[in-house]
């Protein structure tokens, strides 16, 4: 019974989410990844369409001119990737950011994941009533990303009242399980047996 037990323990164990990359968006690291699983390369965190005006300790990257549509402007967005090193993948499973805005005006925005450029995006999430206040968000998925593929996530600021008005993202953490490049081993050499030397001569040379 407690062997049985002691099986599920690590079986649970072993499927558990770990950190997969974080971007905490101060001054110090100024969109650069921070605890990077060694089995993963993630890109820093950056924008299109709309410029980062800063990257601060109180609010984290902020920037302005999104669209005031009540629709995303897929040409403006927040952007990082994730990818697995040769031979290795991973499978996304949280996502868990903090968001701001600097006026209550600014109403709402979009988290996708693609792993195609956004032929084919899919949605995370979708925020509204955004305000100034610090908020944290936390969204539970399943994304298999294999050798060779690029996960891309963006966020999307829409409804801004004003070209002025900036949408912020504070933090970034992503979480989920990693299966490491198998190794192969490098055969080991033996070095050839010595062969006797059979050496002839009279008896007494030396």
């Amino acid at each position: 019974f407690f062997l049985g037990v002691f099986a599920l323990v690590f079986a649970m164990s072993a499927v558990s989410a770990v950190p997969l990359a974080e971007w905490s968006l101060n001054i110090t690291n100024s969109g650069n990844p921070i605890n990077v699983n060694g089995s993963l390369t993630a890109s820093a965190f950056t924008s299109t369409g709309v410029t980062i005006s800063t990257f601060s300790d109180t609010n984290g990257a902020t920037a302005n001119n999104w669209t005031a549509a009540t629709s995303p402007d897929t040409a403006k967005y927040y952007q990082v990737t994730l990818s697995p090193q040769s031979g290795a993948s991973y499978s996304l499973t949280n996502v868990n950011f903090i968001y701001s805005s600097s006026e209550d005006a600014f109403s709402n925005f979009l988290v996708q994941w693609s792993k195609d450029n956004f032929v084919t995006p899919n949605t995370i999430t979708t925020i509204s009533n955004m305000n100034s206040t610090l908020q944290n968000s936390n969204s539970t998925l399943s994304v298999n990303v294999s050798s060779g593929e690029t996960l891309t996530l963006r966020f999307f600021g829409y409804t801004a009242a004003t070209s002025s008005e900036t949408f912020r993202i504070k933090s970034l953490n992503l979480q989920g399980t990693v299966t490491p490049a198998v190794v192969t081993p490098t055969p080991t050499t033996t070095p050839s047996e010595i062969t006797a030397c059979n050496a002839t001569g009279n008896p007494g040379d030396l």
